[in-house]
């Protein structure tokens, strides 16, 4: 178990793996103040740095098998090196 401390609204990323969004993840971030950039996982950063603005990282039915082993390393950069929170 782990916490990550936020000032403010924390950014979030949220990347979803269906077609569409899930609307009620959509609902929580906004109802819990998330300030939430929502994208498709293929819209995923392709650098480290792509990360270090969000305090953290929402993955949704976003499928392993579409990560290249490069995407899952930086991830778990973010998370173990820079203290990002993830939620898969």
């Amino acid at each position: 178990e782990a916490f990550t401390i936020v000032q403010g609204r924390p950014k979030t990323l949220y990347l979803y793996g269906d077609a569409q969004p899930s609307p009620a993840i959509a609902r929580v971030l906004a109802e819990g103040s998330f300030a939430a950039t929502v994208r498709s996982h293929q819209s995923m950063p392709a650098t480290l740095a792509g990360f270090q603005d969000y305090d953290l990282v929402v993955f949704d039915n976003v499928p392993a098998a579409t990560l290249t082993k490069n995407q899952m390393k930086m991830v778990q950069t973010y998370v173990r090196d820079l203290g990002g929170g993830f939620r898969p």
